[in-house]
């Protein structure tokens, strides 16, 4: 997945087709599988978001030991109208009742939350947990804290303080299973956020018409 900003203009190319996109507000490229490129058209920063069958880059992670690539599993099906480029505008799918913008592909899903310029609201924060999958949280702008607490076992030697971690942009946490987290904007300015599950989450996708993208990867 390819997160083009408000700006910049880009040339996306898969095989013989490729995306014209022409700044104006946020893009969200899927890219299929095979050779690719994009070429930046203005300065600035993108956003490149590789899924967990992408081996050779796992390998080359800075944090790869914490995180030992698995077999791979089986590739997944090809998506109606086959593996091609979906290019998507950020701002046509805004929900009415949630910042959350979640779309997926065969075998990732990303939340990429409405930017704000304003804070949360501290009497209205989301602690959760996800029981048997990691979560990664991209910052892109903005400072955040991130809050954690971990689940007590009955040995009590590996219970763990709370966690509180200061972050700014960008910067990437990745949540485990079972920890109790909510990420909380502070500070100035506008924050952007982009939750990252590779592969997709099941819960969000078995919920009818929550993934903005649905209809191009059904279940």
């Amino acid at each position: 997945m390819l997160l083009v900003p408000n700006g910049i203009r880009a040339i996306v190319q898969a095989g013989a087709d490729h995306v014209a996109i022409d700044g104006e507000g946020d893009s969200l490229v899927i890219v299929p599988p095979g050779s690719s490129g994009v070429t930046l058209q203005d300065d600035g920063y993108v956003t490149r978001i590789f899924s967990h069958r992408a081996v050779d880059l796992m390998a080359a992670a800075s944090n790869a030991a914490d995180h030992p690539a698995q077999e791979a599993d089986e590739a997944p099906a090809a998506p109606p109208g086959g593996f091609r480029l979906r290019h998507y505008r950020l701002d046509e799918h805004k929900k009415s009742d949630s910042p959350a913008r979640p779309f997926r592909s065969t075998n990732m899903l990303i939340n990429a939350f409405v930017p704000r310029d304003f804070r949360r609201d501290t009497r209205k924060m989301t602690p959760h947990a996800h029981g048997d999958f990691d979560q990664a949280s991209l910052a892109l702008q903005g400072n955040f804290v991130h809050h954690l607490r971990y689940p007590w076992t009955s040995d009590m030697s590996t219970w763990r303080d709370d966690g509180h971690h200061g972050v700014g942009s960008p910067s990437l946490i990745v949540i485990p299973a079972q920890a109790v987290h909510t990420t909380q904007d502070v500070g100035e300015g506008w924050a952007q956020l982009i939750d990252i599950f590779s592969p997709p989450r099941a819960d969000f996708v078995e919920k009818p018409g929550w993934v903005c993208n649905e209809a191009d990867y059904p279940i």
